[in-house]
């Protein structure tokens, strides 16, 4: 992170995040006016670029930011005694779609950020991407009891089998549009679908 940043206010750092924020969501990193974002934040361009250096610099700071931010939170609801994947995963896609509502204005950026094709930042949120993915992985599946799984089964695919049910009930959620997004509460319906995609995997994977 930032230091140069992170040491002025707190109040003057959200104010310049949340303009960068909504300029960066509402027109894209290449139509994005640095401009806009210091008249919207109250500070003058040399300013900005002595803490960021340049566009870029502020667009992955950005990033990074709020990835933190929900990711912290994310992480920090899962409750890690639940052993079992399947129970684990849902209540995933519920802590998903909570913090969804609780940072919308994040998660309309980190939207706008995946579908960015701009050769100046691809590389880099490719390769952030790659990172946390991995990571993350490793953290949704700590402690998990194993022996719940048919002993004639994979237990590697049979984890992402579980993975990519959910990921593929997330989807259907939005009708196929990944710019979409779908935030709790979820309906009697919506919970009853999702319990019996979990009760199908679990008579196919379990013992």
């Amino acid at each position: 992170m930032n230091a140069t940043f992170l040491a002025i206010d707190s109040q003057k750092q959200q104010q310049i995040l949340n303009a960068a924020m909504e300029e960066f969501t509402r027109k894209g990193y290449k139509l994005a006016s640095t401009n806009q974002i210091v008249q919207v934040a109250g500070i003058s361009k040399g300013l900005l670029f002595h803490y960021f250096t340049n566009k870029k610099g502020l667009f992955l700071f950005l990033y990074d930011y709020c990835l933190n931010v929900v990711l912290d939170d994310f992480f920090g609801q899962i409750d890690y005694e639940q052993q079992d994947i399947l129970l684990r995963l849902r209540e995933i896609l519920l802590i998903k779609f909570q913090l969804i509502s609780k940072y919308p204005l994040i998660f309309d950026f980190l939207i706008k950020a995946d579908a960015e094709d701009s050769l100046d930042i691809r590389e880099d949120l490719n390769s952030r991407n790659q990172a946390i993915i991995q990571e993350s992985y490793k953290k949704m599946f700590a402690a998990i009891d194993e022996s719940l799984f048919r002993p004639d089964i994979d237990i590697e695919k049979a984890k992402h089998i579980a993975m990519w049910t959910i990921k593929g009930f997330s989807r259907q959620l939005k009708g196929g549009d990944k710019q979409k997004k779908i935030a709790e509460p979820f309906d009697d319906k919506i919970l009853k679908e999702l319990n019996g995609y979990l009760d199908t995997l679990k008579k196919i994977l379990y013992s």
